[in-house]
């Protein structure tokens, strides 16, 4: 954190199909303000309605599991995940920040993650991106995130 900057915890969090860029600070009467600053939705539109899989065969017959595609489809959305937050860390300088997504998530986003990013993240395991500011501000691993916080 740069000398005269109140103290700040950033977070992300991420699932199969949505990000969110947020920022913890301390508010008055050490309660966690949570504010959100950007967040993305995969941009892959899967297979349109109609059309065979990409692994199917001329006769329509897919050869790839349905896993096996939800992964693909995941490991996707976490390289889309990696460019977003390598810009969002430049342009905001963020110097460290944690990852909160369900372990699919986290096991995809290890295996693209340029090196300079994974050094300044931290992985948690909890699948909060459908909670709202409010309730995230309440929750214990965010909470947690920022020292003298009490809630």
């Amino acid at each position: 954190m740069k000398k005269g900057k109140k103290p700040e915890t950033w977070f992300v969090l991420a699932d199969a199909g949505k990000s969110r860029l947020l920022r913890c600070t301390v508010a008055p009467v050490d309660r966690c303000h949570v504010e959100e600053f950007e967040r993305i939705e995969s941009d892959w539109e899967g297979h349109e309605h109609g059309r065979p899989s990409p692994r199917a065969a001329k006769s329509g017959t897919t050869y790839a599991s349905q896993g096996h595609e939800n992964e693909e489809d995941v490991l996707r959305f976490a390289r889309q995940v990696a460019t977003w937050l390598e810009g969002q860390v430049e342009s905001r300088e963020i110097e460290r920040l944690t990852l909160f997504a369900p372990s699919t998530f986290l096991g995809a986003f290890r295996k693209i993650c340029p090196t300079r990013l994974t050094a300044m993240i931290d992985e948690e395991q909890g699948g909060l991106t459908g909670l709202d500011n409010g309730a995230l501000s309440k929750h214990p691993s965010i909470r947690r995130l920022m020292p003298g916080a009490e809630g």
